[in-house]
């Protein structure tokens, strides 16, 4: 009996059930990551939903269980110290009267530190960290920028392993340029040549049947627009190639990949009047230009069209000349 009295404070009330709500959905748990050099701050009740939306380890759902009841335990606690202390204070009218100014600033104090913890707790939450997980069921990205009011500037893209949690690819950048979709970052667009490219581009590069990655590392390509470094997929982890990045480096943007004729397509420009467009083909896990054309019209009224093929080892260039 009296180990049931001690713990009726525990008993679900309006009051415990909505402080705990509140509790959970204030952005306090902490996560810091490259050595204390990014912090994060989650909101409880949306780490939640996440969990929920894609469960991935059963064993979390104790672990959540069990920081619920802890929080609950906290919140009733807190409830009980209250009521049993300080509310009878109170209940003295001789006691208010003799000391109203005092409970007035102290009313005045629990108030301005509720706004103030209120403002903190938000500011804190707003690191300019995004997690990006709508592209693989093995793996979710995480892009940190370096000033959270900006979506332009120095940041970096870092890849983890959803059952491991472990890095597995971080690339740090001097210039990122992300597009917000209702306050989120999304993976796998690309609007070739010149429109909106993901900082993380997740498919398949060299057509062995894995996914690759292509990740933001700045904006070198042509005319200050996005680059990219590539890893290839190899024994369940990615390894940084150097042919395949410099494709996504020295044209405009990323490249495009036609998976069913198996080949890669490259653009770049100069100015209005000089095109050129290159076809790759993948041999021994390398690009090969199979094909380039290029579109002059620098020439006053003509428009001149080089077609470069090669055909059994050897190049073949042929050339039209068209008056505007």
């Amino acid at each position: 009996m009296k180990v049931e009295k001690r713990l009726d404070f525990l008993k679900p009330r309006l009051l415990n059930v909505l402080l705990t709500f509140l509790v959970l959905c204030l952005p306090w748990l902490r996560e810091q990551y490259n050595y204390g050099e990014y912090v994060t701050y989650y909101r409880p009740i949306v780490v939640m939903i996440n969990y929920f939306q894609k469960p991935q380890q059963p064993h979390l759902l104790l672990i959540m269980a069990i920081f619920i009841s802890a929080v609950y335990f906290v919140v009733s606690l807190v409830i009980l110290s209250v009521s049993k202390f300080i509310f009878p204070l109170f209940k003295s009218r001789r006691f208010m009267l003799k000391n109203k100014n005092k409970i007035l600033l102290l009313i005045i104090f629990i108030i301005l530190f509720l706004i103030l913890a209120f403002y903190f707790s938000q500011k804190k939450a707003k690191t300019g960290s995004f997690i990006i997980d709508d592209f693989s069921n093995d793996y979710y990205g995480k892009l940190q920028m370096e000033k959270p009011e900006q979506t332009s500037g120095k940041g970096s893209i870092a890849i983890y392993n959803k059952k491991t949690r472990a890095e597995i690819i971080k690339v740090d950048s001097e210039k990122l340029a992300i597009t917000l979709h209702k306050g989120k970052v999304k993976a796998n667009i690309l609007e070739l040549p010149y429109g909106e490219q993901s900082v993380i581009i997740y498919d398949d590069f060299n057509f062995d049947g894995l996914k690759d990655f292509a990740i933001m590392d700045g904006q070198k390509s042509c005319y200050h627009g996005p680059s990219f470094k590539i890893y290839l997929a190899r024994d369940a982890n990615f390894i940084f190639n150097e042919d395949f990045t410099r494709l996504a480096q020295e044209y405009c943007g990323m490249f495009q990949v036609n998976k069913d004729e198996k080949k890669i397509y490259t653009v770049t420009k100069s100015g209005c009047c000089w095109h050129e467009s290159s076809e790759f083909a993948v041999e021994n896990n390398k690009p090969k230009a199979v094909s380039i054309t290029t579109e002059d019209i620098t020439i006053d009224h003509f428009k001149v069209t080089t077609t470069k093929k090669l055909i059994n080892g050897n190049w073949e260039e042929t050339t039209e000349k068209n008056q505007l």
